[in-house]
C-alpha cells in the first residue's frame, strides 16, 4: 500500500476507535522503571539496577543454587516498597518460619498452593490485578491437566512447555508494562550430547523473558576472622566434621531487554543471617566504583582512614553504613 504521511492522524483514529487505548507515543511510557533490589549490590549491578517492574524475570540453575534466596529478596523489597506478592508454592515447600527469618512479612505474602499449570495461570491472570510481583516456584515442578489425565504409561514429550506456553500467552493479555513483575523460577536440566547445564520449559520462555539469569552453586565457605571465606574453621558438628557456614552463589546475565547482557555476580550466602553477605559485596564493589581506594594489601577508606587486608576492609564497611550507602550511590551513578 502506497504511504501518505498526511492521513496518519486519520488512520490513527480509526485505529483508536476499534481499539480503544492500544496506541500510544513512545513518550507516553514511563521513562524510569521503578526496580526492585535482588538483595544483592552485585546482581543489583549485573541487572541494571535490580528487576524492573513491567518485565517477566527467568531464573534457572541447578539445586540449591540461590535461585528462590534471590526470589525472596526481592519479595522482602518489593514490600518494602509498598507492593503487594504473591508465592505459587508449586514445589510445596513454602515454609512461613524460614520465609520470615528471610526477611519477608508472611502476614502480607498471599501463597497459592497448586502444581497444576492451568491452574496456576488462571490464578496469575486474575490476581496480576491485584497485586505487582508473582513468583513461580517452580515451574519445573508443575503438571499439565493433559498430562494428569493421561496413563503413566504414555510418553509425551514437550506437553508441559506447551502448556505454559499456552498458559502464560494467555497471562501475557493481562500483564501491565509499568506495575506487573513475574519471576520464573526452573531447574536446570543436563544436556549430555552437549555438556552442562541447559534451560528448561521450551523456546515460549525464553521469548517470554525480558531478563533471563543462569544461577550456579559454587564452593562452601567457612567463617574465619568474622568473614565468610573459602578456607575456615567451620562449625562444630555432632558428627565432628567440618561443616560449612555459607555457600558462593554465581549469577550471569544470560538475556536482557532490560539492562547490558553479560553481567556476572558472585554472592555469598551467610547460613547464620540467612542473607547474602554484604561486607563481601560492598568491600568489592567499594573498590571497583572508586569508594574505597587500594595500593597494595591496604585499603584509604573515604574517610582517609587506612585498613589492611580485604578481612579488614569487609569489617570496616559493615561497621560503617554510611560507607555502604555512599558505594550503592556511586553503583547507581555507574548505571
Amino acid at each position: 500500500m502506497p504511504v501518505d504521511p498526511s492521513r496518519l492522524d486519520t488512520l490513527l483514529a480509526a485505529v483508536e476507535k476499534s481499539y480503544k487505548g492500544s496506541l500510544k507515543r513512545g513518550t507516553d511510557y514511563s521513562q524510569v522503571r521503578r526496580r526492585v533490589s535482588t538483595g544483592s549490590l552485585e546482581l543489583d549491578y549485573a541487572t541494571g539496577g535490580g528487576f524492573p517492574l513491567g518485565s517477566v524475570i527467568r531464573l534457572w540453575g541447578g539445586p540449591s543454587s540461590g535461585k528462590s534466596l534471590i526470589a525472596w529478596n526481592v519479595i522482602r523489597h518489593a514490600q518494602e516498597m509498598g507492593l503487594g506478592c504473591v508465592y505459587y508454592n508449586i514445589e510445596k515447600q513454602y515454609d512461613p518460619t524460614y520465609t520470615k527469618l528471610l526477611g519477608v512479612d508472611i502476614d502480607k505474602l498471599i501463597v497459592k498452593e497448586s502444581q497444576i499449570i492451568e491452574e496456576v495461570g488462571t490464578t496469575l491472570e486474575t490476581l496480576l490485578g491485584g497485586a505487582h510481583v508473582h513468583v513461580l516456584d517452580s515451574c519445573t515442578s508443575a503438571i499439565s491437566m493433559d498430562e494428569l489425565k493421561a496413563s503413566l504409561s504414555d510418553w509425551r514429550p514437550g506437553i508441559k512447555a506447551r502448556a505454559w506456553g499456552k498458559t502464560l500467552s494467555r497471562v501475557m493479555t493481562q500483564f501491565d508494562q509499568e506495575d506487573n513483575l513475574v519471576i520464573l523460577i526452573d531447574q536446570s536440566r543436563e544436556s549430555f550430547g552437549y555438556g552442562g547445564e541447559q534451560a528448561p520449559g521450551g523456546r515460549f520462555m525464553e521469548h517470554l523473558s525480558h531478563l533471563t539469569i543462569q544461577v550456579r552453586r559454587g564452593k562452601h565457605l567457612y567463617m574465619k576472622g568474622g568473614v565468610l571465606l573459602e578456607e575456615g574453621e567451620g562449625e562444630d558438628s555432632l558428627s565432628g566434621l567440618k561443616e560449612a557456614d555459607g555457600f558462593v552463589s554465581k549469577s550471569v546475565v544470560r538475556k536482557t531487554k532490560v539492562g547490558r547482557p553479560g553481567r556476572t555476580a558472585e554472592m555469598m550466602y551467610d547460613y547464620a543471617t540467612c542473607s547474602f553477605d554484604q561486607g563481601y559485596e560492598y568491600a568489592k564493589s567499594s573498590v571497583f566504583f572508586g569508594v574505597v581506594k587500594k595500593s597494595g594489601s591496604w585499603f584509604t577508606l573515604p574517610d582517609d582512614t587506612k585498613v589492611q587486608g580485604e578481612t579488614a576492609l569487609r569489617i570496616a564497611m559493615l561497621s560503617n553504613p554510611k560507607f555502604m550507602d555512599m558505594t550503592r550511590e556511586a553503583m547507581e551513578a555507574a548505571l
